[in-house]
């Protein structure tokens, strides 16, 4: 078993979700941190269920009860604040109970 199957839980500050990038560093920087609006958390859900699939990574269903935070800071210039509620909805997608998703984005 891969990480995901040994640790529980996500603290993202400022952070992208999972395979945000799609393996490209100018999408990465251009979409994820500076154009949020372009990313999809439905295309970030179906690639990683569909690499869970095929074996590529852990089984989604190891994030079921994972307690996730999630912080982006209202004027943050590096990491735009939208990435945050992508990254909500991208867990909200495999943690079965919403209570366990925490989300700070109205600080500066």
């Amino acid at each position: 078993s891969g990480i995901n199957a040994e640790v529980m839980g996500v603290g993202l500050i400022a952070g992208t979700p999972f395979s945000c990038s799609e393996g490209n560093a100018g999408w990465g920087i251009s979409a994820c941190m500076l154009n949020p609006a372009l990313v999809s958390a439905t295309v970030l859900t179906s690639t990683t269920s569909a690499g869970a699939t095929l074996g590529n990574i852990d089984a989604t269903s190891n994030m079921a009860n994972d307690k996730i935070y999630i912080f982006n800071g209202m004027a943050d210039s590096v990491v735009k604040p939208g990435i945050g509620r992508v990254t909500e909805s991208f867990y909200k997608h495999f943690v079965t109970n919403p209570a366990n998703i925490k989300t700070v984005f109205n600080i500066n």
